[in-house]
């Protein structure tokens, strides 16, 4: 089955991906200038990395589904 998008809203989704994207490098920047990393800061920096990763991946489906 074939999924049809409007490309109006693929842009605003690709819009909100890349907008989450870059808050969670703006924290992940604030976590690597810290000299030491709780536990609870070591885990929510893998979390952030693995959410970055996984939005950088359906953000580039999504844009190949525009064009």
């Amino acid at each position: 089955m074939t999924q049809v998008f409007e490309e109006g809203s693929v842009q605003d989704q690709i819009d909100r991906f890349r907008a989450e994207h870059e808050a969670l490098e703006t924290r992940l920047n604030v976590l690597d200038g810290h000299v030491y990393l709780s536990g609870d800061e070591q885990v929510e920096r893998k979390q952030i990395q693995k959410k970055k990763l996984w939005l950088k991946d359906r953000i580039a489906r999504l844009q190949r589904s525009v064009n």
